[in-house]
């Protein structure tokens, strides 16, 4: 579901060991109909993991959404169990969250209804589209969608820490100008076959101007 959706919970669940201890409990146990939101504690532990880029580290990632033939989006596979407790507390919130109306920003972190699961995940607005529409980048993930204003939501403070996702982009490598369409579709498939749903290490060069970490990334000893 690269380029498409959020990685699979499947993937994510398959990483995680089933007696996860968390402030939430099991995720598999968890039941909606309330609406209570964990303590701010309970983030403390993922907002302190936000730390600033090692260059020249070596960082194990899976890839979660492919941007281009030299760019994709990845979490770190120490993140795997704030995912899990990310997920548990927004199934909770979101469905009684209020829509949201008039000027949005930016900057801000909403929970977002993603069309192809019908779950809840944190998301920015990168652009309104219409008066009913907008679009969204789910930021644990990277993937970009058009939203109706009912499907986007207020979230907590406590759940509006930096994105899990990373940006990266791969070092020494760039899209030629004028490139043709069906140049560019092979090669973002070809790259999203490499990293999707993969572990993968990168070693971390630079970072661009854009935000997007430069690096060198090996999937199973094959240099990408």
């Amino acid at each position: 579901m690269w380029g498409q959706g959020p990685i699979s919970r499947a993937f994510v669940e398959e990483s995680v060991s089933a007696d996860l201890e968390a402030p939430f409990g099991n995720p598999c146990s968890q039941k909606m109909g309330t609406a209570s939101v964990p303590s701010s504690s309970g983030f403390s532990e993922i907002v302190q993991r936000d730390e600033d880029t090692h260059y020249n580290e070596i960082e194990d990632v899976v890839g979660s959404h492919v941007e281009d033939a030299v760019t994709f989006w990845a979490q770190s596979v120490k993140r795997n169990k704030d995912i899990m407790k990310l997920g548990c507390s927004l199934s909770k919130v979101c469905p009684y969250a209020n829509s949201v109306f008039g000027n949005l920003d930016p900057k801000k972190i909403y929970g977002g209804l993603f069309s192809e699961d019908k779950c809840w995940y944190r998301c920015k607005v990168l652009k309104i589209v219409s008066d009913e529409k907008c679009l969204v980048r789910y930021v644990d993930y990277g993937n970009i969608e058009i939203l109706k204003r009912s499907d986007i939501g207020e979230i907590p403070l406590e759940l509006q820490f930096s994105s899990i996702a990373k940006k990266y982009r791969l070092w020494g490598l760039q899209i030629p100008s004028g490139q043709e369409v069906t140049q560019f579709d092979q090669g973002t498939t070809f790259l999203g076959s490499l990293i999707f749903e993969k572990e993968i290490k990168m070693k971390i060069k630079a970072t661009n101007q854009d935000g997007a970490i430069i690096a060198q990334a090996e999937y199973d000893s094959v240099n990408i």
